[in-house]
């Protein structure tokens, strides 16, 4: 197409002057999709600060892309913050535009990334880690990203280059026209023509530079949006493991949980495989005991389950205590009180065992390396600690394997750590299986009276013959400090329950119940 050198017809100059005008951008234009606070902004800053790696990886994809950190930005906004509000597209720059905004659009509609920002909202950390596995995933197909026009320049990067070369020769023109308006003059309208035509030129250019961007961008479609879903997922999993970390360990003894993940907790659980694979079950074991303990009406705890008669006030149904709204009703309620005539609720009774301290043995024979049985009855352990120390009780975990190898750690309500527990339960012996030992450890420590009244719960997957006599001191010591022995059988797919029959007073058998019921049934 030929250059337009300068336009002569003064109607031809306004109508082009106009529309240029009419189109041309705002001259203060966002690279961020969404709007943030000055403190979401700050909050960012300390993040990348906090997270190791994540200002690393930003200043690698800067180098390739300038817009990259962008792109972060954006993405810690829409998952840090409850709902990112996102910008209209005419106050968008071009990279934002092209590059920003088909990545979020891909976001928008994937379900990863919604369960990301569920996890994510509100905590900081957590999203500056998403951020960083995002980042990784799709470094390597940046140019998927934002497709290049030539070697090393990305065709947005080339748009907004054109776009602020516009802004300055519309800017120009429009000071030429005034001067011309001021004193028309020949010399005066082909300085503001001739700058308007190279404005002219450059629109155009910016015009067919965005439709071979967009059929760039539609030819990669199904490419980029597999690299933005997979980038999804992994951040997703990511989060997902930190959340099952932080939940499984991320609490005090109080049960008081952190808002936010504890990067150094993180750290010193994935360098220990057995804590790592503890946590996929301790998490949800432990929001199960939050979630009964905030309830008021449990399974065993005072659920409401009939309505029977009675004279119990407490249980009595509100259509009851309306009698005493008046004098005269009053003296209806205390007639049917009298006679046991009250209709009240039926609750269900907690079941009770000793109502004292607990001590946990868990067998660490080689065995239970096997099908996850030993991350799985050290969660057991930890929930049952914890358990003990809410009710404002003591507890103990007693390691054993071989004749011999045994230890013993005792948890006071008012003095248990979280850094006691997990030292307690990142330990594995390996070796044989011997029930005598840890039998008279814990009997040991109820004649210590460091625990008192308490229900031992026996957890193992071995065979081991005690001897009779052994059984009969066992059953007269149990009966004078009033405790009790519950077995856990990892028996799946065997019969093994002859094994701890002759000492335990009731065994729960994982060839007959599933793992969650037995964890259930010990914490009722």
């Amino acid at each position: 197409m030929r250059k337009i050198k300068w336009f002569q017809d003064p109607n031809q100059f306004y109508a082009i002057y106009n529309q240029l005008m009419s189109s041309r951008p705002k001259l203060a234009l966002s690279a961020h999709l969404f709007y943030s606070l000055p403190l979401e902004d700050t909050v960012y800053e300390s993040v990348c600060g906090q997270v190791p790696g994540l200002s690393g990886i930003i200043e690698r994809g800067k180098a390739e892309s300038p817009h990259f950190e962008n792109i972060m930005r954006d993405l810690f906004q829409s998952l840090y913050s409850l709902q990112a509000v996102c910008r209209p597209a005419e106050d968008l720059t071009e990279n934002a535009r092209f590059v920003s905004l088909p990545i979020f659009d891909v976001l928008r509609n994937e379900a990863h990334f919604a369960r990301l920002h569920a996890e994510c909202c509100g905590r900081a950390k957590l999203a500056g880690c998403a951020v960083l596995e995002f980042a990784d995933r799709i470094l390597a197909d940046l140019h998927t990203l934002a497709p290049s026009l030539a070697p090393e320049k990305p065709a947005a990067q080339i748009l907004e280059h054109k776009s602020q070369t516009l802004q300055q020769e519309l800017t120009r023109t429009e000071k030429l026209r005034r001067q011309y308006e001021a004193a028309p003059s020949r010399d005066g309208f082909l300085r503001a023509s001739k700058a308007l035509a190279k404005a002219y030129s450059t629109a155009q250019q910016i015009n067919n530079l965005r439709k071979l961007n967009e059929e760039m961008l539609a030819g990669d479609k199904s490419r980029r949006e597999h690299t933005i879903r997979d980038a999804s997922q992994a951040a997703q999993k990511r989060a997902q493991e930190l959340c099952s970390i932080n939940n499984s360990w991320g609490m005090s003894a109080s049960g008081r949980m952190e808002q936010d993940i504890d990067l150094a907790l993180v750290d010193e659980v994935r360098n220990n495989d057995l804590l790592c694979r503890i946590s996929k079950y301790l998490g949800s074991y432990r929001q199960l005991l939050e979630a009964r303990a905030s309830s008021a009406y449990i399974y065993h705890g005072g659920e409401k389950y009939d309505i029977t008669l009675g004279k119990d006030l407490r249980r009595a149904l509100s259509s009851e205590l309306a009698y005493l709204s008046h004098p005269v009703s009053t003296v209806l309620l205390f007639d049917k009180l009298s006679r046991g005539l009250l209709r009240q609720y039926k609750k269900r009774e907690r079941v009770t065992r000793g109502e004292g301290d607990v001590i946990i043995c868990i067998d660490e024979s080689g065995s239970m390396r096997s099908h996850n049985k030993d991350a799985w009855s050290k969660a057991i352990a930890c929930v049952l600690v914890e358990h003990a120390v809410q009710r404002k009780r003591n507890a103990a975990i007693i390691r054993f394997a071989r004749a011999g190898s045994a230890k013993s750690y005792v948890f006071r309500h008012d003095s248990c750590s979280r850094a006691e527990l997990m030292h307690a339960v990142s330990l594995f012996f390996g070796g044989g299986t011997d029930y005598v030992t840890p039998l008279t450890e814990a009997v040991s420590l109820l004649d210590k009276r460091c625990v008192q009244r308490a229900d031992i719960v026996f957890i193992t997957d071995g065979v081991c013959s005690v001897h009779p006599e052994f059984c009969t001191w066992l059953h007269g010591k149990l009966a004078e400090h009033k405790a009790s022995v519950l077995g856990v059988l990892l028996d799946r797919g065997k019969h093994l329950d002859f094994t701890l029959a002759p000492f335990c007073k009731q065994i729960f058998r994982t060839s007959e119940m599933e793992p969650d019921r037995i964890v259930h049934e010990l914490t009722a």
